[in-house]
């Protein structure tokens, strides 16, 4: 991948995909949460829009998947964010609105790389599944499929336990790995200290 990357694996000349439309997508539906719901009078406005996030995490991160047909469902709400969300991608890589160019040129995009419409919207479908696997929980679990990354509070994409123990295990003062762990066996290599 040339231009941006999904997952972290990829170019660095344009942003990370998925963490892009994750974070896009849940600002387009949190803005829908906030003009649909309201949570009485006596909450401020600050109590509120935490409220409205909770709604928002809990929409984003639920699994609606059907295993048997494969078909997601979203609520009306989420598909005019997934919808608004998609048209700005679909203008990014079609380069048919000229409010695209100066984002196509902060994104080092090369200035005849258009897609036509089909292949952006293919595209973009592609990014939509990368944010909603890396968002949604695993069925039955608590952690998405990507283990809650990219980092997104918003939707409630933070570090699992095993990131933490991991990062603690890689900077121990010690040079001896510990004996007793999981990844006691395991030696720092140079790209793990870099």
């Amino acid at each position: 991948m040339r231009q941006g990357s999904i997952w972290g694996h990829g170019s660095y000349l344009a942003p990370d995909w998925s963490a892009d439309w994750l974070h896009r997508e849940a600002l387009a539906l949190l803005a829908l949460i906030g003009r649909d719901e309201n949570f009485g009078s006596s909450a401020s406005h600050e109590q509120q829009r935490e409220m409205h996030k909770v709604t928002l995490r809990s929409e984003m991160r639920k699994n609606t998947c059907n295993p048997d047909t494969g078909v997601v469902t979203v609520s009306s709400e989420r598909a005019h964010a997934i919808k608004s969300v998609a048209e700005h991608y679909v203008g990014l890589f079609t380069a048919k609105d000229k409010d695209f160019l100066e984002l196509r040129k902060n994104y080092t995009f090369p200035l005849n790389s258009v897609l036509d419409n089909q292949n952006a919207q293919n595209l973009t479908a592609f990014f939509f599944w990368s944010a909603w696997s890396a968002v949604t929980n695993r069925p039955d679990k608590h952690i998405s499929y990507t283990s809650n990354w990219p980092h997104d509070p918003l939707v409630g994409n933070t570090p699992t336990a095993s990131v933490f123990y991991v990062e603690h295990y890689f900077h121990l003062a010690s040079p001896h790995p510990i004996s007793r762990t999981v990844l006691g066996a395991l030696e720092k290599t140079a790209s793990m200290t870099a």
